[in-house]
């Protein structure tokens, strides 16, 4: 796989507020060890000798000339390259893929008033990651038809548009658990500790 031939677009999200981290700043320019959050998925990517860095919809109208394309959430800091690498070699292959991780809790299903109605098998579910990772052209076709559509509600991730309108299923890609997501006060310390060599070295 040549990295020089290989063009591979990122869309970094940087939007989220902060409401459930109890302040007035987006939780993604948050100060953690002296740099942003965001600022550690940026230099991961940048690294990465398959990215041309291009700065979800809007995004992709960006970065068309690229042949694939990965969707991260800029609240995701602990983003590493082994990750980058292994969703980069399995998009060749499957054209839409996702990383994720093997639930480590029984998850419930529960009606609108609480009450429980399923328990689905614990090794099928899956707590989905970004970068979520796709051949750009299909997926352009899918948010363009998506954008259109009357009915935009219920989508909470780029991979369910991708399931919308396309025939080919979405691969899951073993993921990392420290791969978190900055969402809360209490995800800040583990975010610190996972984020370990990197920071020493910036």
């Amino acid at each position: 796989m040549n990295g020089d031939n290989l063009r591979v677009g990122v869309v970094l999200l940087s939007a989220g507020s902060g409401s459930r981290m109890n302040t007035d700043m987006p939780k993604q320019y948050m100060m953690i060890e002296g740099h942003p959050v965001l600022y550690y998925s940026l230099y991961e990517f940048e690294k990465c000798p398959y990215e041309r860095y291009n700065s979800v919809y809007n995004g992709l109208k960006l970065i068309k000339d690229n042949e694939y394309v990965m969707i991260h959430d800029g609240a995701r800091p602990c983003i590493d390259g082994v990750l980058i690498e292994r969703l980069i070699k399995a998009v060749i292959e499957d054209d839409a893929v996702i990383p994720a991780v093997s639930s480590k809790d029984t998850i419930k299903i529960a009606d609108d008033n609480g009450y429980v109605v399923s328990t689905p098998k614990r090794d099928n579910v899956w707590s989905v990651q970004t970068p979520q990772t796709f051949r750009l052209k299909p997926l352009w076709d899918a948010f363009d038809r998506y954008m259109s559509a009357d009915d935009m509600a219920g989508v909470t991730d780029d991979a369910m548009v991708w399931e919308m309108y396309n025939e080919k299923p979405v691969r899951i890609v073993a993921g990392e658990y420290s791969n978190i997501k900055l969402t809360t006060p209490e995800d800040v310390e583990p975010i610190k500790m996972f984020l370990g060599n990197k920071i020493r070295n910036l």
